[in-house]
């Protein structure tokens, strides 16, 4: 699938373009739930013919603003979708300044779901936060999961607190819950 790229803090721009008529109604979704519209997340829709080009704009991007990003057309013809996956990276990593011993760990972003088919890779992404910061215990449906004994799942903490879990060749039998 495409990837779009975009920094936290920073005007992103999903873009995409699809042949239609008559004029197709567009929705957006992120990861599968309506995307609301607000002063910081707009769409823009341009025509050239029966060329229609349609951008989500996002100022001011974060991190929660990562994930599957789905746009649908309709008329009265049929339906089309495509989905573009949104990773908004931190824009520095950030030195934390402390008077104490230390910050609690917490989850800022919890690993988000994502849905794909049988064969493709899965890639979740959260944060965690605290100083130090905490080391994570992967679990899935509420047992640790053992990485040595796993090829199929990659998982990675930066030291910034983002963590990204992949799970390779995705079956019905990785359909869990993981965190």
């Amino acid at each position: 699938s495409t990837v779009v790229n975009g920094k936290e803090g920073e005007l992103v721009t999903v873009e995409v373009k699809l042949l239609a008529c008559p004029e197709p109604i567009m929705s957006v979704y992120q990861n599968d739930e309506h995307m609301p519209y607000s002063d910081r997340v707009t769409v823009s829709v341009s025509q050239e013919g029966m060329i229609y080009s349609f951008a989500l704009i996002i100022t001011e991007s974060s991190m929660e603003d990562s994930g599957s990003i789905t746009f649908v057309a309709n008329n009265e013809f049929g339906m089309d979708k495509v989905t573009i996956d949104l990773m908004v990276e931190p824009s520095s990593i950030p030195v934390p300044v402390h008077d104490f011993v230390g910050d609690p760990a917490k989850v800022v972003i919890p690993l988000q779901n994502t849905i794909v088919k049988e064969g493709e890779t899965a890639r979740l992404r959260g944060r965690v936060a605290g100083f130090p910061l905490p080391e994570v215990i992967l679990l899935r449906d509420g047992l640790e999961v053992n990485l040595e004994f796993d090829d199929r799942i990659e998982f990675l903490q930066k030291p910034n607190g983002e963590i990204i879990l992949n799970v390779l060749d995705c079956s019905p039998f990785d359909d869990d819950e993981y965190t």
